[in-house]
Protein backbone atom coordinates (compact mmCIF):
# COMPACT_ATOMS: atom_id res chain seq x y z
CA UNK A 1 0.00 0.00 0.00
CA UNK A 2 2.49 2.48 0.81
CA UNK A 3 4.73 1.47 -2.64
CA UNK A 4 0.97 2.18 -4.35
CA UNK A 5 1.44 6.11 -2.27
CA UNK A 6 4.74 6.39 -3.04
CA UNK A 7 4.14 6.15 -6.59
CA UNK A 8 0.64 8.55 -5.91
CA UNK A 9 2.60 11.21 -4.77
CA UNK A 10 5.75 10.66 -7.47
CA UNK A 11 3.49 11.36 -10.13
CA UNK A 12 1.47 14.08 -8.56
CA UNK A 13 4.83 16.12 -8.67
CA UNK A 14 6.10 15.10 -12.14
CA UNK A 15 2.81 16.71 -13.13
CA UNK A 16 3.01 19.72 -11.40
CA UNK A 17 6.19 19.92 -12.88
CA UNK A 18 5.09 19.46 -16.12
CA UNK A 19 2.26 22.00 -15.66
CA UNK A 20 4.57 24.76 -14.86
CA UNK A 21 6.85 24.21 -17.93
CA UNK A 22 3.78 24.43 -20.45
CA UNK A 23 2.72 27.82 -19.00
CA UNK A 24 6.45 29.21 -19.25
CA UNK A 25 7.35 28.73 -15.16
CA UNK A 26 10.33 26.74 -13.62
CA UNK A 27 10.67 25.13 -10.49
CA UNK A 28 13.78 24.97 -8.92
CA UNK A 29 15.71 24.87 -5.63
CA UNK A 30 18.30 26.40 -3.93
CA UNK A 31 20.49 26.24 -0.61
CA UNK A 32 21.15 29.07 1.11
CA UNK A 33 24.21 30.46 2.40
CA UNK A 34 24.90 33.83 4.44
CA UNK A 35 28.59 35.23 4.45
CA UNK A 36 29.45 31.74 2.76
CA UNK A 37 27.97 29.98 5.75
CA UNK A 38 25.35 27.62 5.60
CA UNK A 39 22.07 29.32 6.29
CA UNK A 40 20.56 28.02 9.97
CA UNK A 41 17.49 26.64 10.19
CA UNK A 42 14.30 28.81 12.20
CA UNK A 43 11.17 27.05 12.56
CA UNK A 44 9.45 30.38 11.81
CA UNK A 45 10.44 29.72 8.15
CA UNK A 46 8.09 27.02 8.28
CA UNK A 47 5.48 29.58 8.01
CA UNK A 48 4.77 31.70 4.94
CA UNK A 49 2.73 34.22 7.22
CA UNK A 50 5.67 34.43 9.82
CA UNK A 51 7.43 38.01 9.31
CA UNK A 52 10.71 35.81 8.98
CA UNK A 53 9.54 33.68 6.39
CA UNK A 54 8.70 37.00 4.29
CA UNK A 55 12.02 38.59 5.15
CA UNK A 56 14.19 35.89 4.27
CA UNK A 57 12.15 35.27 0.44
CA UNK A 58 12.47 38.94 -0.08
CA UNK A 59 15.95 38.54 0.50
CA UNK A 60 16.12 35.19 -2.04
CA UNK A 61 14.13 36.54 -4.39
CA UNK A 62 16.55 39.70 -4.61
CA UNK A 63 19.86 38.22 -4.95
CA UNK A 64 17.96 35.64 -7.65
CA UNK A 65 17.10 38.09 -9.48
CA UNK A 66 20.22 39.63 -9.70
CA UNK A 67 21.71 36.21 -10.40
CA UNK A 68 18.86 35.77 -13.51
CA UNK A 69 19.21 39.75 -14.59
CA UNK A 70 19.87 39.43 -18.26
CA UNK A 71 17.14 37.00 -18.59
CA UNK A 72 14.67 39.98 -19.25
CA UNK A 73 11.71 38.12 -20.11
CA UNK A 74 11.33 36.97 -16.63
CA UNK A 75 7.89 38.38 -15.10
CA UNK A 76 8.19 37.06 -11.48
CA UNK A 77 10.21 34.74 -9.02
CA UNK A 78 7.92 33.69 -6.77
CA UNK A 79 9.59 31.54 -3.28
CA UNK A 80 7.57 28.78 -2.58
CA UNK A 81 8.72 27.34 0.31
CA UNK A 82 11.96 26.61 2.74
CA UNK A 83 12.98 23.32 3.39
CA UNK A 84 14.89 22.57 6.70
CA UNK A 85 18.76 20.87 6.03
CA UNK A 86 20.08 23.11 6.26
CA UNK A 87 18.33 25.84 4.68
CA UNK A 88 16.73 25.25 0.94
CA UNK A 89 14.41 27.45 -0.86
CA UNK A 90 12.02 26.16 -3.46
CA UNK A 91 10.90 28.76 -5.93
CA UNK A 92 9.67 29.65 -9.32
CA UNK A 93 10.24 31.63 -12.33
CA UNK A 94 7.74 32.70 -14.81
CA UNK A 95 8.26 33.84 -17.87
CA UNK A 96 6.35 36.05 -20.87
CA UNK A 97 4.94 33.69 -23.39
CA UNK A 98 6.36 34.66 -26.25
CA UNK A 99 10.06 33.83 -24.56
CA UNK A 100 13.27 32.05 -26.03
CA UNK A 101 14.71 31.63 -22.77
CA UNK A 102 14.64 27.89 -21.81
CA UNK A 103 15.04 25.99 -18.37
CA UNK A 104 18.84 25.20 -19.42
CA UNK A 105 19.62 28.76 -18.64
CA UNK A 106 18.45 29.43 -15.11
CA UNK A 107 19.89 25.71 -14.12
CA UNK A 108 23.22 26.63 -15.67
CA UNK A 109 22.70 29.70 -13.65
CA UNK A 110 22.41 28.07 -10.31
CA UNK A 111 25.26 25.36 -11.38
CA UNK A 112 27.17 27.83 -11.63
CA UNK A 113 27.00 28.47 -8.02
CA UNK A 114 27.08 25.42 -7.02
CA UNK A 115 23.19 25.56 -6.62
CA UNK A 116 23.51 27.56 -3.37
CA UNK A 117 22.72 31.46 -2.96
CA UNK A 118 24.44 33.83 -0.74
CA UNK A 119 21.80 36.09 0.66
CA UNK A 120 24.91 38.40 2.70
CA UNK A 121 25.30 41.53 1.30
CA UNK A 122 28.71 43.65 2.13
CA UNK A 123 26.74 46.92 0.80
CA UNK A 124 24.12 48.45 2.16
CA UNK A 125 20.54 48.53 0.12
CA UNK A 126 19.95 51.20 -2.66
CA UNK A 127 16.80 53.40 -1.20
CA UNK A 128 14.38 54.94 -3.50
CA UNK A 129 11.96 57.41 -2.20
CA UNK A 130 8.59 57.75 -3.81
CA UNK A 131 5.55 59.47 -3.62
CA UNK A 132 2.82 59.03 -5.65
CA UNK A 133 -0.90 60.57 -6.43
CA UNK A 134 -4.29 58.45 -6.18
CA UNK A 135 -6.83 59.36 -7.49
CA UNK A 136 -10.47 58.65 -6.93
CA UNK A 137 -9.54 57.88 -3.83
CA UNK A 138 -12.15 58.13 -0.93
CA UNK A 139 -10.38 59.82 2.51
CA UNK A 140 -11.26 57.94 6.36
CA UNK A 141 -9.92 59.99 8.72
CA UNK A 142 -8.33 56.71 10.54
CA UNK A 143 -6.03 57.30 7.11
CA UNK A 144 -3.66 59.70 9.49
CA UNK A 145 -3.16 57.00 11.66
CA UNK A 146 -0.50 54.90 11.11
CA UNK A 147 -1.35 52.25 13.85
CA UNK A 148 -4.66 52.08 12.60
CA UNK A 149 -6.54 48.77 10.84
CA UNK A 150 -8.23 51.13 8.26
CA UNK A 151 -4.68 52.76 7.22
CA UNK A 152 -2.99 48.90 7.78
CA UNK A 153 -6.03 47.81 5.29
CA UNK A 154 -5.10 50.43 2.23
CA UNK A 155 -1.61 50.22 2.74
CA UNK A 156 -1.07 46.49 1.92
CA UNK A 157 -3.83 46.90 -0.72
CA UNK A 158 -1.53 49.40 -2.34
CA UNK A 159 1.60 47.79 -1.66
CA UNK A 160 0.56 44.45 -2.91
CA UNK A 161 -0.79 46.81 -6.36
CA UNK A 162 2.94 48.07 -6.13
CA UNK A 163 4.55 44.46 -5.87
CA UNK A 164 2.08 43.25 -9.27
CA UNK A 165 4.26 46.53 -10.65
CA UNK A 166 7.48 45.59 -9.87
CA UNK A 167 7.97 41.81 -9.13
CA UNK A 168 9.89 41.90 -12.53
CA UNK A 169 12.62 44.44 -11.71
CA UNK A 170 16.11 42.83 -10.42
CA UNK A 171 17.17 42.92 -7.09
CA UNK A 172 13.87 44.74 -5.40
CA UNK A 173 13.96 43.55 -1.98
CA UNK A 174 10.74 45.23 0.11
CA UNK A 175 8.64 48.38 -0.62
CA UNK A 176 7.93 50.08 3.29
CA UNK A 177 4.47 52.33 3.15
CA UNK A 178 5.99 55.59 5.17
CA UNK A 179 2.76 57.98 4.96
CA UNK A 180 -0.73 58.18 3.42
CA UNK A 181 -2.12 61.56 3.31
CA UNK A 182 -5.52 63.75 1.32
CA UNK A 183 -4.65 65.69 -1.31
CA UNK A 184 -8.07 67.04 -2.20
CA UNK A 185 -11.32 65.79 -2.96
CA UNK A 186 -11.34 62.36 -4.08
CA UNK A 187 -7.50 62.42 -4.31
CA UNK A 188 -3.89 61.24 -2.13
CA UNK A 189 -0.36 60.80 -1.77
CA UNK A 190 1.06 57.97 -0.72
CA UNK A 191 4.38 58.11 0.82
CA UNK A 192 6.59 54.70 0.18
CA UNK A 193 10.75 53.28 0.34
CA UNK A 194 11.66 51.36 -1.91
CA UNK A 195 14.92 48.68 -1.12
CA UNK A 196 16.98 47.37 -4.07
CA UNK A 197 19.70 45.10 -3.69
CA UNK A 198 23.10 47.43 -4.10
CA UNK A 199 24.11 45.40 -7.04
CA UNK A 200 20.74 46.46 -9.09
CA UNK A 201 21.33 48.85 -11.45
CA UNK A 202 17.99 49.82 -12.52
CA UNK A 203 17.20 53.28 -13.26
CA UNK A 204 14.91 55.58 -11.36
CA UNK A 205 13.79 56.66 -14.43
CA UNK A 206 12.87 53.07 -15.31
CA UNK A 207 10.62 52.84 -12.50
CA UNK A 208 8.73 55.92 -12.08
CA UNK A 209 7.85 54.93 -16.09
CA UNK A 210 6.56 51.57 -14.46
CA UNK A 211 4.00 53.42 -12.75
CA UNK A 212 3.21 55.60 -15.28
CA UNK A 213 1.99 52.85 -17.71
CA UNK A 214 -0.49 51.78 -14.61
CA UNK A 215 -1.63 55.44 -14.62
CA UNK A 216 -5.87 54.96 -14.71
CA UNK A 217 -5.75 51.40 -14.25
CA UNK A 218 -8.22 50.87 -11.40
CA UNK A 219 -6.31 49.43 -8.19
CA UNK A 220 -8.96 48.35 -5.66
CA UNK A 221 -12.25 49.42 -6.09
CA UNK A 222 -11.86 52.86 -7.69
CA UNK A 223 -8.88 53.99 -6.34
CA UNK A 224 -5.91 54.62 -9.42
CA UNK A 225 -2.42 55.41 -9.46
CA UNK A 226 -1.58 59.56 -10.89
CA UNK A 227 1.28 61.63 -11.22
CA UNK A 228 4.57 59.92 -9.53
CA UNK A 229 7.94 60.96 -8.10
CA UNK A 230 11.10 59.00 -7.08
CA UNK A 231 14.24 59.95 -6.48
CA UNK A 232 17.27 58.04 -5.08
CA UNK A 233 18.17 58.61 -1.35
CA UNK A 234 22.24 58.45 -0.55
CA UNK A 235 22.96 56.53 2.59
CA UNK A 236 25.53 58.96 4.35
CA UNK A 237 29.27 57.22 5.17
CA UNK A 238 30.60 57.29 7.92
CA UNK A 239 33.01 60.37 6.74
CA UNK A 240 29.82 62.13 5.75
CA UNK A 241 28.35 62.44 9.47
CA UNK A 242 31.60 63.74 10.75
CA UNK A 243 32.79 60.24 11.79
CA UNK A 244 36.13 58.78 10.79
CA UNK A 245 37.04 55.81 9.22
CA UNK A 246 38.17 52.94 10.99
CA UNK A 247 41.55 53.32 9.07
CA UNK A 248 41.83 56.59 10.07
CA UNK A 249 41.52 56.20 13.72
CA UNK A 250 43.94 53.51 13.92
CA UNK A 251 46.53 56.04 12.14
CA UNK A 252 45.40 58.57 14.60
CA UNK A 253 45.65 56.02 17.37
CA UNK A 254 49.43 54.74 16.37
CA UNK A 255 50.38 58.19 16.25
CA UNK A 256 50.02 59.07 19.60
CA UNK A 257 51.54 56.30 21.10
CA UNK A 258 54.79 57.06 19.24
CA UNK A 259 54.57 60.65 20.28
CA UNK A 260 53.93 59.15 23.85
CA UNK A 261 56.33 56.58 23.82
CA UNK A 262 59.45 59.64 22.39
CA UNK A 263 58.16 61.75 25.26
CA UNK A 264 58.85 58.58 27.65
CA UNK A 265 62.09 58.22 26.22
CA UNK A 266 63.40 61.54 26.61
CA UNK A 267 61.86 62.03 30.01
CA UNK A 268 64.28 59.22 30.63
CA UNK A 269 67.41 60.29 29.24
CA UNK A 270 67.12 63.70 31.16
CA UNK A 271 66.74 61.65 34.71
CA UNK A 272 69.08 59.39 34.10
CA UNK A 273 71.92 62.26 33.27
CA UNK A 274 70.77 64.25 35.82
CA UNK A 275 72.24 61.16 38.37
CA UNK A 276 74.79 59.76 36.20
CA UNK A 277 78.34 60.33 37.70
CA UNK A 278 80.61 63.51 36.50
CA UNK A 279 83.12 62.09 33.48
CA UNK A 280 85.85 63.85 34.32
CA UNK A 281 88.51 64.03 37.31
CA UNK A 282 89.87 66.81 39.51
CA UNK A 283 93.21 67.80 39.07
CA UNK A 284 95.31 66.64 41.84
CA UNK A 285 97.53 69.63 43.84
CA UNK A 286 101.24 68.53 44.10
Amino acid sequence: MSSIMTFVMLMLNVCWCLSLIEANQFPFEVLLKENTQDLKWDENYANEKNEKFQNLANKVRSKLGILFRNATDITEIQVKKFREGSVYAEFTVSLTNNTNITQSYFTTALNNTNSSLDIYSSQPPRTIAADIELTSFVWKENYAISSSCDFSTVTKEIKESLFNIYKSVPGLIDLEMLDLKKAGDEKGNVEFKMLLDSASDVKVEDLEQMVKSNKGKSLTGNMQFGEVSMKEVTIASDTDDGRKPSWVLILVAFSCLAIFALIVYFVYRVIAQSFAQPKFKLANND
